[in-house]
């Protein structure tokens, strides 16, 4: 793993729901959870047409150091990327040895 490898700086934001609105109702809010670098690389895309309109689904996936903290992202966070937007679909230690984590993403289009 080399350290040129993880050129992109990100910022991984979990939900907090415990804000309430004018109305009292819950107001999602994000809040940072973590920044790190990542390699960020395209996989796939695709469109369809969904609810009388055309619809982007592009998947990347992003690897970042393996950390504490690193370790807890779940599919409830996003992460930031430049100025974009990405679900992640899901977070994976593919070899087990706790040296870096996959997270498989979706760009919020």
């Amino acid at each position: 793993m080399a350290a040129g490898m993880f050129r992109e700086p990100v910022r991984v934001e979990t939900r907090d729901e415990s804000a309430v609105n004018s109305y009292n109702e819950p107001a999602a809010s994000w809040g940072l959870m973590l920044e790190t670098r990542a390699s960020l690389s395209g996989v796939s895309g695709r469109e369809f047409n969904s609810g009388g309109g055309v619809h982007a689904d592009v998947t990347h996936l992003l690897r970042i150091r393996s950390s504490r903290l690193a370790r807890t992202i779940t599919p409830k966070e996003r992460v930031l990327v430049d100025g974009r937007t990405f679900e992640i679909l899901a977070a994976v230690d593919k070899t087990g040895r706790r040296r870096e984590i996959e997270l498989l993403c979706r760009e919020s289009v």
